[in-house]
């Protein structure tokens, strides 16, 4: 196992158990993809095909390698930090030099999400594969050099999508029970109004049909795009409270 690697202490350079790698070139293909496919019959692995909600391609699936990436897909379509991702979006390839030795990897991340002005490409493995030297070192080398090419890198692995539960948990909810939800502008007006004459409002409110019938949809959808929000780190329950997150409109206390 590669200990923590050190980064920054010359540009592109990394350390790693005393080894000193060093990015000589890097090109990061057209965004477009997928640029490898993933979901094949003849596959001797599982894989899947998520209908994901921010996928850049309406209409298609999003290929997934395994469940953890489509797990960290549904995390991503419920975080309002995201617009918009690609899958397999892209060839990323590196020149680097390790000690006197000059080698080259080619890379196709899992995905490419967009963070407002900010683009991060995003690799998933597994904790036990993330420790291989060979995804180390590459994992290490691309978050040191990419920032220079205007990208960010991430790996994450099953620490970081399934911990803590609830929050994967949720996700699945909300994405569950929004499925359909189409929130009109009269919708927005309809919740604002709500907030602004009770406070605070819960699920269990939400069930009792406090917003009609359909309130129980856009709340969870609502929830999703981040005008309203929970405690993301408990699990949604009759008693979870929802607050009203959105700043810029936010209504006036209750009389």
């Amino acid at each position: 196992m590669f200990s923590k690697p050190e980064v920054g202490f010359e540009m592109n350079d990394v350390r790693i158990d005393g080894r000193i790698y060093k990015v000589l070139d890097l090109s990061v293909g057209s965004i477009g993809g997928p640029v490898r496919k993933v979901v094949k019959r003849s596959n001797a692995r599982v894989t899947h095909e998520y209908p994901g909600r921010k996928y850049a391609l309406p209409g298609e699936l999003v290929p997934c390698d395994s469940l953890l990436e489509v797990q960290s897909r549904e995390l991503a379509d419920c975080d309002p930090q995201i617009t918009r991702y690609h899958a397999q979006p892209s060839v990323i390839k590196v020149t680097y030099r390790s000690d006197s030795e000059v080698k080259s990897l080619k890379h196709v991340p899992d995905f490419l999400d967009f963070l407002g002005e900010r683009k991060e490409f995003v690799e998933i493995k597994y904790k036990k594969e993330a420790e291989e030297p060979e995804i180390a070192v590459r994992t290490a080398l691309l978050t040191s050099a990419l920032p220079t090419y205007g990208y960010t890198y991430r790996l994450m692995t099953e620490c970081d999508i399934q911990m803590p539960p609830a929050r994967l948990a949720n996700a699945q909810y909300l994405l569950r029970h929004s499925r359909g939800t189409v929130i009109e502008v009269v919708d927005y007006e309809r919740v604002r109004l709500a907030f602004t004459h009770r406070t605070p409002i819960t699920f269990a409110d939400i069930k009792a049909e406090l917003l009609g019938s359909h309130g129980h949809g856009l709340v969870c959808q609502m929830i999703i795009e981040g005008t309203l929000a929970i405690e993301r780190g408990a699990p949604i329950t009759d008693r979870t409270r929802i607050e009203w997150a959105t700043a810029a409109s936010q209504p006036p206390p209750p009389d």
